[in-house]
């Protein structure tokens, strides 16, 4: 009897220690900063055939103007990733950057890793209005980036502000993209169309334009459903008022494409957030379409949970609405919300969500361990597990709390995630320069 228990123990001890040796986060690289790499990675990595991560960072760069990054994984494991880099140029007439610069949002991978979509918050030749670009990766080693600038975005009316979100692709290559908008402008919806003929400009159209107010204002990335329906969140707006003001917490929102050419898109608001009712507020990041049309999201804020000033209106939160359907409002759920606990929960959700398995997982840019922020915390990644039968709770799990220095803090952007589950994300700061690393993580 002695010898079995001692079987079951040793099993489950090493059950355990498997358990906890799988949980294991990598630095894949740590960026140095200009002008021989990029710093201060905002987004995502987007995943490309072979492994290859794709992302971009806020500065750095050979003009100091951000830079768009390659890290393809090595042939055998336990040797380093390989790195390639572009900058954006500083070859204005004064050094201004007007081929794009500080790129805030991750890219879009197309024609299977041949093309990358991408856009820049600043920059461009229309008084830093920023831009949406195309970026070619190099096919050989010897190489280079070719990039082409398919909108400089100019003017009001919607778009001054910069686009600060990944383009999606949808039918024939037409991308959609969202203005933020600022000052009395409140962002768009637009859509750019492929030239006909190769070299010839793309043709942009303005979906909606945000009109404020209950319309919403600074409008987040859009997501592409499967009938052609775009859907997103605006940070601010709506109906209700938050933070003791009327500027509104912010608006779930769809779009329909027309049935006739030419005529206009139908906005539908699907859900207004107001966190005196416990919704959080100011949704973050694009909107995740799930199984059978459901979309999953975050707030930055509300919801509860206090970590002293940098989350005194809450800590944000994760929701559900399934599904819209065609009559408005659907059932909004909030699934989970954040404590901001030190040593304990993640506070600030800081992009979108990610799906592997049924299971959400994501980054908060504070919270978990003590030690950034004036001691509020490096931020976690996440995972938020469905209940086992209808009507049940939703299962947070911290997978990982960083500690700042080597590991990286301030987790940025969504996840990707490739087919064995392994996550791939960034960090704001930290590294082995302090500048920002990128990181692979197994849960």
């Amino acid at each position: 009897m002695s010898n079995i228990r001692t079987v079951l123990i040793t099993l489950l001890i090493f059950a355990v220690s498997a358990t906890v040796e799988a949980a294991t986060l990598t630095t894949i690289h740590s960026f140095a900063g200009s002008p021989h790499d990029g710093n201060t990675p905002s987004a995502s990595v987007a995943l490309g055939p072979g492994g290859v991560l794709y992302g971009t960072t806020y500065y750095g760069g050979v003009g100091n103007c951000g830079a768009v990054f390659s890290l393809t994984p090595p042939t055998t494991a336990g040797d380093a990733w390989t790195r390639s880099l572009y900058s954006f140029p500083g070859n204005g007439p004064d050094g201004s950057c007007i081929g794009g610069a500080n790129p805030v949002a991750g890219l879009t991978v197309a024609r299977e890793g041949m093309v990358l979509y991408g856009s820049t918050q600043a920059g461009g030749n229309c008084t830093n209005g920023g831009t949406i670009f195309e970026l070619r990766p190099p096919m050989a080693p010897a190489s280079a980036w070719a990039e082409s600038v398919l909108l400089n975005v100019c003017g009001t009316g919607g778009y001054l502000g910069g686009p600060d979100s990944s383009p999606v692709v949808g039918n024939g290559g037409v991308l959609y993209a969202t203005t933020r908008g600022v000052y009395l402008v409140s962002g768009s919806v637009f859509s750019l169309t492929p030239p006909a003929s190769p070299g010839e400009s793309w043709s942009q159209t303005v979906l909606h334009t945000f009109a404020g107010g209950r319309d919403g204002t600074q409008p987040n990335g859009a997501a592409l459903g499967s009938g052609g329906q775009l859907y997103g969140t605006t940070e601010t707006g709506g109906a209700s008022g938050c933070y003791g003001d009327f500027d509104g917490c912010g608006i779930l929102y769809s779009l329909t494409p027309p049935k006739s050419n030419g005529a206009p898109w139908v906005e539908t608001i699907l859900h207004n957030f107001d966190d005196r009712i416990g919704d959080g507020t100011s949704p973050i990041g694009p909107v995740l379409i799930g199984t059978g049309g459901a979309l999953y999201g975050t707030t930055e804020a509300g919801a509860g949970g206090s970590v002293g000033n940098y989350c005194n209106e809450g800590c944000g939160s994760i929701f559900s609405l399934i599904p819209p359907g065609a009559s408005g409002e659907g059932e909004f759920t909030v699934l989970y919300q954040f404590t901001g606990a030190l040593n304990g929960d993640g506070a600030v959700p800081s992009g979108g969500l990610t799906a592997f398995n049924g299971v959400l997982y994501g980054t908060t840019q504070w919270g978990g361990v003590p030690g950034c922020f004036d001691g509020q915390g490096c931020g976690t990644i996440f995972s938020l597990a469905p209940p086992a039968s209808p009507g049940g709770s939703w299962t947070e799990t911290v997978l990982y709390r960083f500690t700042g220095g080597a590991n990286g803090s301030s987790p940025n952007g969504s996840l990707a995630v490739d087919s064995h589950g392994v996550l791939y994300g960034t960090t704001y700061e930290g590294g082995a320069f302090n500048e920002g690393t990128v990181f692979s993580f197994t849960p």
